[in-house]
């Protein structure tokens, strides 16, 4: 029986504590193959008791399960860098080795197309400035889906996605021209929906006033920043199975279904061309995913006002959390 050959785009799989969705989402890793893998690796936090030992497991069971003529390479924190530091950081060591990359953290799920539909992105469009990612994450319903095999989008979630070294130099992990940016209403430049130009502007904010310890809506930033387009398979690719740990307000995101795209056939979008009723229809869908509506929007606009939305907030997710 001939071997199975070596899958050859880098593979990045940043792990932490979670020994059940890391063994999940690294035996598709494993079926695959992959020629070069990375892996990142945060610290165990000194106040949770028993974590090091979590860290210690997830670790040796990746380690030991590379049955396979693989180089790997780790990059592993002794101490708790936190989400925003350690997995910027980390993805900052990958590309100082390689010009591509397949990324996917230990609670994202992916179907066996994502790594070949990344593979052939990756080729397609490596030269092309105008493209900064591939997702494996569609937000739309069947019915909403184009006929092409995937379409470009303005939005950039990180649920399984890939990249190159030309793009991810481009992030800013400071947002460092975000209060600007606000201040001149940037975000009315690129989407048509004052209740998405709402959420994303809540969220950076948080981020940028270091109320949100993430690495995400930096690179969300600074692909906007550069006018950045994002490529999206036509079925939804990966599903995020992290149930334990998810924020409240992002648990509707989770353990979507997942679709095997056919990748013999590829039917190519026409243009390089955000389709403006698609990304109504996806901004749609996310926004109701992470339950904001308008009456939470002008609920939010009214307690900010009258300067107790944080304090009820607060109180919010303590109950939900």
């Amino acid at each position: 029986m001939q071997a199975q050959e070596l899958f050859p785009i880098p593979v990045v799989f940043i792990i932490f504590n979670r020994p059940e969705t890391t063994e999940k989402v690294f035996s598709e890793i494993q079926k695959i193959k992959p020629k070069k893998l990375f892996v990142i690796a945060d610290g165990p936090r000194a106040q949770v008791p028993g974590e090091k030992e979590k860290c210690d497991a997830v670790r040796d069971m990746v380690l030991n399960g590379i049955h396979w003529n693989c180089q790997i390479l780790t990059n592993f924190s002794e101490i708790n860098l936190g989400c925003k530091i350690r997995i910027s950081s980390g993805l900052n060591w990958v590309f100082s080795h390689v010009d591509c990359a397949i990324i996917l953290e230990d609670d994202c799920l992916p179907n066996p197309s994502f790594f070949h539909f990344c593979e052939l992105m990756l080729k397609k469009y490596k030269d092309d400035p105008r493209i900064m990612m591939i997702a494996g994450t569609n937000y739309l319903s069947e019915k909403e889906c184009p006929d092409f095999s995937y379409f470009f989008s303005q939005l950039f979630p990180i649920w399984g996605w890939a990249t190159w070294k030309r793009a991810w130099t481009l992030y800013d992990i400071n947002m460092t021209h975000w209060p600007l940016m606000k201040k001149d209403e940037y975000l009315k430049s690129i989407y048509n929906n004052k209740l998405f130009i709402h959420y994303i502007e809540r969220i950076f904010d948080d981020v940028f006033s270091g109320k949100d310890d993430t690495w995400d809506a930096q690179w969300f930033y600074s692909c906007i920043v550069h006018r950045g387009l994002c490529i999206m398979p036509s079925k939804n690719l990966v599903s995020n199975i992290g149930i334990a740990g998810t924020r409240p307000q992002i648990k509707q995101f989770i353990n979507r279904p997942i679709f095997q795209l056919n990748l013999l056939n590829i039917n190519e979008p026409p243009i390089i061309l955000v389709h403006p009723k698609i990304e109504r229809n996806e901004l749609k869908n996310l926004l109701n995913m992470a339950g904001y509506s308008y009456f939470k929007y002008f609920c939010t606009i009214l307690l900010k006002r009258i300067g107790i939305f944080n304090f009820i907030e607060n109180i919010y997710l303590k109950i939900r959390g």
